[in-house]
Formats: structure tokens, sequence, C-alpha cells
């Protein structure tokens, strides 16, 4: 017993002077740098603070400065470019307006299908507007009870 005993010490003692070396040893070194943070250039900060005041931009609407932007040469391309999606979701290879396909109208006239928009240059809108296909259904004049996948609304300058 008395050898287990001892043994039990040895090992408990072994393990203190471990535990101190351990200590000492974590004590002695030095702390490891901060990180450091380089500052953002008083420009790239003014930006983000521009970003946050920018107003968000309409998912249902392209502005005529975006039109501008896009380097497109007709209304169909402006679309495709900057909200491809509004082409989603129904047929949009029906480029005649027939039924469950997207309609074009200009104001509050139907100029026909996606075809239209091919038709005129960037510059002729102030802006376009998406309509889901119950809105334009509900909204524009001469759908009646026909059903749309969507309508794209071709706003003119001073008809807002």
């Amino acid at each position: 017993m008395k050898t287990i005993a001892s043994r039990t010490l040895v090992v408990a003692g072994a393990l203190a002077m471990f535990a101190a070396v351990d200590t000492a040893a974590a004590q002695t070194q030095e702390p490891a740098p901060a990180p450091q943070v380089q500052a953002a250039p008083a420009a790239a900060a003014q930006t983000q603070v521009e970003r946050r005041r920018e107003p968000r931009r309409r998912r249902d609407v392209i502005t005529k400065e975006e039109m501008a932007e896009s380097g497109a040469t007709n209304l169909y391309e402006v679309v495709q470019r900057i909200r491809p999606a509004w082409l989603r979701g129904g047929n949009a290879s029906n480029f005649g307006g027939g039924g469950g396909g997207y309609v074009v109208y200009q104001n509050s006239t139907q100029l026909g299908g996606l075809e239209a928009l091919r038709q005129m240059s960037p510059g002729y809108a102030e802006s376009l507007r998406f309509l889901d296909g119950t809105t334009a259904s509900n909204t524009l004049p001469g759908l009646g009870s026909r059903r749309v996948a969507g309508a794209i609304v071709v706003v003119l300058p001073g008809s807002n």
C-alpha cells in the first residue's frame, strides 16, 4: 500500500510541477500584438455615408437615370440589363401581347407585347414601371378579364 500511495504522491507532485512551469511560461511570454486596423481613407468613408443616404431603388421602377447608365439601345435591352426579373415568371417569349404573357403600355394606351419595347429608345421614356399580372388586370384599361403575366408601363415625360 505504501508504494501505491507514494507513487500517487509522486505523480501528483509531477503534475503540480508541470502546471507551475506552464503557468510561469505563460506569464513570461509576451502578449500577442493587437491586430492593427487601418483607417479607411476619408473618400471611402464618405462614399459609405453617401450610400446610406441614397434612397433605395424601387424594384418596380426603372428611372431615366438608370436607363441612361445602362448603355442599352432600346427599352427591351434596358429591362433585360437592369431588371431581368421583369421578363421572368410569365411567357416572356410572348412578344405579340397575347393572353397569359406580358403587355406593354404607354401611359394608359396598350402598345402590344414585349416587342413594342424594342421599338423605343431609352431617351423616349421618363421611366418604366412594372405591374404584376393581378395589378395590371385590375388597373390598366383594355384588359378587362384577360389574364396577363404582367405589364410594363412606359411613362412619358410630363405625364407623371
